[in-house]
């Protein structure tokens, strides 16, 4: 069976009804985001300003 039903559908209300119509379940699936050096070092840095401004109050 095809993993991508009604890609020749709209994107919009038409393609969501369609599938909402046709499937057995709702099946979440997550995933990992890699960040970049550059991207965690900003977040590091947030981090620790925000911990900082946290103990200060």
């Amino acid at each position: 069976m095809e993993r991508e039903l009604g890609k020749d559908l709209e994107q919009g209300k038409t393609r969501v009804a369609f599938l909402m119509d046709n499937c057995d379940a709702v099946e979440e699936k997550g995933y990992m985001k890699p960040f970049t050096p550059e991207e965690l070092a900003r977040m590091k840095e947030s981090l620790s300003e925000t911990d900082i401004e946290i103990n200060d109050i």
